[in-house]
C-alpha cells in the first residue's frame, strides 16, 4: 500500500486528577498541521467540552477526534508534552495488541478500550501514527508553549463555564 501525506499531531490536556472530594476532569486541545506548518483543523475554536476521566483519557479522545480529520493512508507524527501518551503509541499497534493492552506492570492500560479503538480505526483506514520528539522550532514551541498555555486556557474557561452554569 502507497503511503500518502504526512501529517502533524500536536496533543495536550489540562485538568484536575482525583482528589478529596473530586473526580479527574480535563480539556484536550490538538492541532492537526500538514508539513508546511498550515492548520488542517484544531478543536481551539470549537466548544469546551470536559472529560471525565485521566489526562491519558482525553488525549487518547484528542487522538481518536484528530483521525476523523486525517485521510487514508497517510502518516501522522504525534508530538505531546505528556508522556503518558507517547509512550503508549511509541510501540507498536501489532506489540499493544501482543500485550492486550497491558502496561510492563501486566495491567490493563487505562483507556485501553480508547487505545484499542484508536488502533481499529487507524488500522482499517491505513493510518500510522509515528511518535516523534520535536526537532524544528516550530515542533518545539508548540509542544513546549503553545499546547500548554492554550490547554490551561482552555481548563480555565471550562472551569468558569461551570462555575456560572451552577451558580458557583
Amino acid at each position: 500500500m502507497e503511503r500518502g501525506a504526512t501529517y502533524k499531531l500536536f496533543v495536550h490536556s489540562a485538568g484536575v486528577n482525583t482528589g478529596k472530594g473530586s473526580f479527574p476532569t480535563h480539556v484536550w486541545l490538538a492541532y492537526l498541521e500538514d508539513l508546511n506548518e498550515q492548520t488542517v483543523w484544531t478543536n481551539v475554536s470549537e466548544p469546551l467540552e470536559a472529560v471525565d476521566g485521566s489526562a491519558g483519557h482525553a488525549l487518547h479522545i484528542a487522538i481518536r477526534t484528530a483521525i476523523d480529520h486525517l485521510p487514508d493512508n497517510c502518516t501522522a507524527l504525534l508530538f505531546s508534552p505528556q508522556e503518558q501518551i507517547t509512550a503508549i503509541y511509541r510501540v507498536s499497534r501489532e506489540k499493544r495488541r501482543q500485550d492486550k493492552y497491558r502496561g510492563s506492570n501486566k495491567k490493563l492500560r487505562p483507556s485501553a478500550d480508547l487505545i484499542m479503538d484508536n488502533d481499529n480505526v487507524m488500522e482499517a483506514r491505513g493510518i500510522a501514527l509515528v511518535v516523534r520528539p520535536p526537532e524544528e522550532h516550530h515542533e518545539y514551541d508548540m509542544v513546549n508553549v503553545t499546547l500548554r498555555v492554550e490547554a490551561q486556557d482552555r481548563w480555565q474557561r471550562a472551569c468558569r463555564a461551570a462555575e456560572s452554569k451552577f451558580g458557583v
